[in-house]
C-alpha cells in the first residue's frame, strides 16, 4: 500500500494518480544466511524543501522515526514514509529480481533491500544478522566522506512529473554482517598472555592479559568477523563512503604521517596476527582484499580522514545534506556538588551511528590486563579492531574520555602524527593520581611524550576530559585549587587545560563540555567562534542545554548543603543533552573505581541515556576472571 509522505512545506502530501514501474535485481554477496529466506526491496521516498531540494535519506526515516506522526512502527513493521515494500523473487541462489509496478511520478526514491525470515515480516530488524544493502552512487560519482552525518550515501532515483518511460535494470547488492553470538565463552591463550571474550551482566566483555603484541593476538583471534565488520560497515560505508578516496589517498597519507607509540606498535603488531590465525574471512567487501594493518589504522582515526588526507575528488561529489557534527558531551562532578562528595563522571558517545547499528551489537567492555611493569589496569569502552580506547577508567581511579574538538582550516598532520585513542591509551596505563601530585602536571607530562612536530597531540581537533578521585583534590590537598576534573581543548599545534569556574556554569566543583573550546583559540564570550572555525549548532545547543540543567541543579539546594548530584542526577543530565545518536553512555565513580554502562536499542534510534545502566566496580570486573584450563592457539 502506498503511503502519504511528508515534505517541510506541507504535513501530509497527497499522491499523485500518473505512475511509472520500476525493476531490476539485488544480489546476496556474503555468505547465504539460511534462516533469512526471503528478499524484500522498499522504495523511500525523499522528502523535499519549499524550494524543491531533495534532501538524503535520513537514517532516521530508516527506523521509522521520521514517520507521518501516530504512525511509529513497531518491530518489523515498515515506517510509513515507505512508498512500497515487494517481495522479491530469488533467482540463481543470489540474485533477486524485483518490480514496483506502479511508483507515483514526480518523486524522489531510493532502494533499499534486506532478507527476512517470513514472508509477513515486512522491514529490516538490525538485531540479528539481516542482511541489508543500499542502492549506491557509482564510484565514479561517490558521496562526500561524512563522519557523524545523520544521512546514509544513496543514489536517488528521480521520477519526473511527466515521466512516460518505466525505470528499468537497477542492480545493487546487500550483505549480511556477522553479530557476536548469543553465547560467548571463548578463550585463548598466546605465549604468556591471555584472552577471553564472554557476557559480563549482558555486556560484552573482552578480557585481555599479557603483553602489547600478546593482548592484541587475543583481540585479533577471538573477534576476527567484527573487526572485519568494523571496516566494512562503520569504516568505509558509514564514515568515507568513497573506496577509491580511501585506497589512493586516505591510506597513503595516513601510512607516510602516522606515528604509534610502543604500546600500539606491536598491539597493532598482535591484532594482525591473531586475525590470521583466526581462520576467518578476512576480506573486505567494498575493498575485494584482506584486512590489513592499515586498514585498523584507518579505523582507529575513522573520523579524521580530512587532517590526514583533504578530500578533493576530480569529480563533482554527491553532497550530503545536513552536514555532519561530532555530538559528544561530558560532565564531571566533585565535592560538595555531589551527593556523598566523591568524584562522579557522565559522558554521552555520539554520533559513531552506522544504521546496521554495528556500534550497539559490536559495543565492547576491554579489560585490559597489561604485563609491562608499571603499567596500570584498566577498563575501557569501544568496539572491536580499536588499538586504543575513547573512554576509560583505570585501576588508581584517573578517567579520560575524549569528545571531538575544533579542527583548524587546512591544517594537515604532518609525520610523527599520533592518535588521539593512543594518547588516551597511555594516559590511563600510567596516571596514578594522589593528593601529592598535580594533576594537570601529571597529563601535560604524559602528553608531552606524544607529540607531533607542529607542536599538538591530536591529528583534528579534539577535547579529552579527565577526572580524579575527590581525595586528590579535597581541601587538605596540595591540589585543591585545581579541583578534580578538567577539560583539554587541542589540535595538531597545541592545547590547553581549562579548569572549573572558568566558564558557565559557574560551579566551583564541576565542569562540562561537548564539542567547541572555551580555553584554546577560543573567546568563552563568543563560543559560536572556535579555532578558526564556526563551532556546530549542535554543540552550542547541547553546552547550552546541559549548562541551564546543572544551573537548576545548583538554584534547588539550599546553601550550605550539598548539590547532591548522584547517579540519577547524572543520567538525567546525559538525557537533556542527547538528540537520538547516543550509541552508549558511562557514568563513572573514580573513588569507588566503578562505572555504569547503558547501551542504545539495537534496532532503534540511537536512546542509550535513557536505556537502563548497568554497573560493575573494576575490582569485581577483574576478580572474575581467573582463566582456568585455556587451551593453547599456536602463533602463526
Amino acid at each position: 500500500m502506498l503511503c502519504a509522505v511528508r515534505s517541510s512545506s506541507q504535513s501530509l502530501q497527497l499522491q499523485p494518480a500518473s505512475t511509472v514501474s520500476l525493476s531490476g535485481s539485488v544480489t546476496f554477496v556474503t555468505e547465504d544466511s539460511p534462516s533469512y529466506a526471503w528478499t524484500k526491496v522498499a522504495a523511500i521516498r525523499h522528502e523535499t524543501t519549499r524550494n524543491g531540494t531533495v534532501l538524503p535519506l535520513s537514517k532516521r526515516s530508516i527506523l521509522g522515526a521520521d514517520s507521518v506522526p501516530g504512525t511509529f512502527p513497531a518491530r518489523g513493521k515498515h515506517p510509513a514514509c515507505v512508498a512500497a515494500v515487494v517481495t522479491a523473487q530469488r533467482v540463481k541462489g543470489r540474485t533477486s529480481k524485483f518490480e514496483f509496478p506502479a511508483l507515483p511520478t514526480n518523486a524522489t526514491y531510493s532502494l533499499i533491500a534486506f532478507g527476512v525470515q517470513n514472508i509477513e515480516d515486512d522491514w529490516v530488524d538490525f538485531t540479528g544478522s539481516q542482511p541489508f544493502g543500499l542502492y549506491t552512487p557509482p564510484q565514479s560519482s561517490p558521496c562526500v566522506p561524512s563522519a557523524y552525518s545523520s544521512s546514509l550515501c544513496t543514489e536517488h532515483i528521480t521520477i519526473a512529473a511527466d515521466a512516460r518511460e518505466n525505470v528499468t535494470d537497477i542492480h545493487f547488492t546487500y550483505q549480511a554482517t556477522h553479530p557476536l553470538p548469543a553465547a560467548l565463552n571463548a578463550t585463548v591463550r598466546y605465549r604468556h598472555g591471555e584472552g577471553r571474550l564472554e557476557r559480563l551482566k549482558g555486556i560484552t566483555t573482552l578480557y585481555l592479559k599479557g603483553s602489547a603484541m600478546e593482548r592484541g593476538y587475543a583481540h585479533g583471534y577471538l573477534l576476527a568477523p567484527q573487526i572485519v565488520d568494523m571496516v566494512e560497515f562503520f569504516l568505509l560505508q558509514d564514515m568515507i563512503r568513497d573506496v577509491g578516496y580511501y585506497t589512493d589517498t586516505f591510506l597513503p597519507a595516513l601510512h607516510a604521517a602516522l606515528a604509534l607509540s610502543p604500546q600500539a606498535r606491536d598491539g597493532l603488531e598482535g591484532i594482525m596476527a591473531g586475525l590470521r590465525a583466526s581462520g576467518a574471512s578476512l576480506v573486505v567487501p567494498s575493498l575485494g582484499r584482506a584486512v590489513t594493518h592499515l586498514d585498523i589504522l584507518a579505523l582507529n582515526v575513522y573520523s579524521d580522514s580530512g587532517a590526514f588526507a583533504p578530500y578533493q575528488p576530480a569529480h563533482a561529489p554527491k553532497p550530503l545534506v545536513p552536514s555532519p557534527h561530532a555530538a559528544c558531551s561530558q560532565f564531571v562532578f566533585w565535592g560538595n556538588a555531589t551527593s556523598t562528595g566523591e568524584t562522579v563522571t557522565g559522558r554521552n558517545m555520539d554520533g559513531e551511528a552506522d544504521i546496521r547499528h554495528r556500534t550497539v551489537t559490536n559495543f565492547v567492555m576491554f579489560v585490559v590486563d597489561p604485563s609491562e611493569r608499571g603499567l596500570a589496569r584498566h577498563v575501557h569502552f569501544l568496539w572491536p579492531g580499536f588499538l586504543g580506547a575513547s573512554s576509560g577508567l583505570n585501576e588508581h581511579g584517573f578517567y579520560m574520555m575524549e569528545d571531538a574538538g575544533c579542527h583548524p582550516d587546512s591544517a594537515i598532520a604532518p609525520v610523527g602524527m599520533p592518535f588521539l585513542r593512543d594518547v588516551i591509551s597511555n594516559q590511563l596505563m600510567t596516571q596514578v593520581p594522589n593528593p601529592d601530585t598535580d594533576p594537570v602536571a601529571a597529563f601535560e607530562a604524559q602528553m608531552s611524550t606524544q607529540k607531533a612536530s607542529t607542536g599538538g597531540s591530536c591529528a583534528n581537533g579534539c577535547i579529552f576530559v579527565y577526572a580524579v578521585p575527590s581525595n586528590s583534590c579535597s581541601e587538605s590537598s596540595s591540589n585543591a585549587e585545581h579541583g578534580c576534573g578538567f577539560v583539554y581543548e587541542g589540535d595538531l599545534y597545541g592545547g590547553e587545560t581549562r579548569v572549573a569556574g572558568r566558564v558557565p556554569p559557574m560551579i566551583e566543583e564541576g565542569i562540562m563540555a561537548t564539542n567547541h573550546y572555551y580555553a584554546y583559540n577560543a573567546e568563552p564570550s563568543e563560543p559560536e567562534k572556535c579555532n578558526g572555525m564556526k563551532a556546530s549548532f549542535s554543540s552550542l545547543w547541547r553546552y547550552e542545554a546541559g549548562k541551564n540543567r546543572v544551573e537548576s541543579l545548583l538554584r534547588a539546594h539550599r546553601p550550605g548543603q550539598r548539590v547532591g548530584i548522584d547517579q540519577a542526577a547524572v543520567q538525567g543530565l546525559l538525557q537533556t543533552v542527547a538528540h537520538g545518536m547516543t550509541e552508549h553512555s558511562i557514568i563513572t565513580f573514580p573513588d569507588r573505581r566503578a562505572v555504569a554502562v547503558a547501551v542504545a536499542d539495537p534496532n532503534g534510534m540511537w536512546d542509550a541515556p535513557y536505556r537502563e545502566y548497568t554497573p560493575f566496580t573494576l575490582d569485581e570486573i577483574f576478580s572474575h576472571f581467573d582463566l582456568q584450563d585455556i587451551f593453547e592457539v599456536n602463533y602463526v
